[in-house]
């Protein structure tokens, strides 16, 4: 056995690491190291890349949308008269928010801005809706800061005042946060989204994907395609609620 093997018997055979500085004490010690903003994982056979610029993205995104869930929720609580349910929401979508500032920071100076790398149609699209989410992320911060602490001090009718024009602003940008990250990394990032499966099929650009994805995977596969077995178990769960629906399931999934 090789003096740097990761191999004793236990954990199957060493991956290959030609390039790797770091070597484990333990044979099933996870091995991460981080080379243009990648960091590779492995642990035993199993091995996966994951980008921490993603990642990080990803779960901002993800405090985003639970954030406008709970906007939208403790809206509701105050125009019913609930002020304890409002108020516990409010603080709980403030500290959603403040994680996704540090992580964002973070991220900034760590990483730097990620440029959107695809169809210039889609870029513009992409970066209206930017603007338009970091305009409203610059006024929203200071707007509800002064809510919250015009609520928490029992000043409510300075409080809805402000949060006549929170609300709406920091609802925007909840809704858009996601949506820019899915315009990003779905159309405007290689190696994902779009551009992953475009790579994968062997084709170039947005168009001749949707036209690769809607032949392999959509309702021109033919029978034994990938919605086949999905697509049965949809027609038997509707047969005796929806006979119409059911019929439509059934010749577009080829079941």
């Amino acid at each position: 056995m090789e003096p740097d093997s990761l191999d004793d018997g236990r954990c199957g055979q060493r991956p290959e690491r030609p390039n790797s500085n770091v070597r484990p004490n333990h044979p099933c010690r996870t091995i991460i190291e981080f080379e243009n903003h990648d960091a590779t994982i492995h642990a035993g056979k199993a091995g996966a890349t994951i980008d921490p610029v993603f990642v990080i993205a990803a779960t901002n995104a993800t405090l985003n949308a639970i954030s406008a869930v709970v906007i939208a929720r403790a809206y509701r609580q105050i125009r019913a008269g609930d002020v304890a349910g409002h108020r516990r929401g409010m603080l709980l979508a403030a500290g959603l928010q403040a994680v996704f500032l540090i992580l964002y920071l973070t991220k900034s100076v760590l990483y730097g801005t990620t440029p959107f790398e695809g169809q210039a149609a889609i870029r513009l699209i992409y970066l209206v809706i930017l603007g338009a989410h970091s305009l409203a992320a610059s006024v929203t911060a200071p707007l509800v800061l002064v809510a919250l602490v015009l609520g928490l001090r029992g000043r409510y009718d300075r409080h809805r005042r402000v949060a006549r024009w929170a609300y709406p602003i920091w609802f925007f940008t909840s809704v858009t946060g996601p949506l820019t990250f899915v315009l990003l990394y779905g159309f405007g990032r290689p190696g994902y989204g779009v551009q992953a499966l475009a790579t994968g099929m062997g084709v170039q650009g947005l168009p001749e994907a949707v036209a690769a994805i809607g032949t392999t995977w959509g309702p021109f596969a033919g029978a034994g395609g990938i919605w086949t077995v999905p697509g049965l178990f949809l027609v038997r769960a509707l047969a005796g609620i929806d006979p119409t629906l059911a019929a439509l399931v059934r010749v577009v999934t080829w079941a």
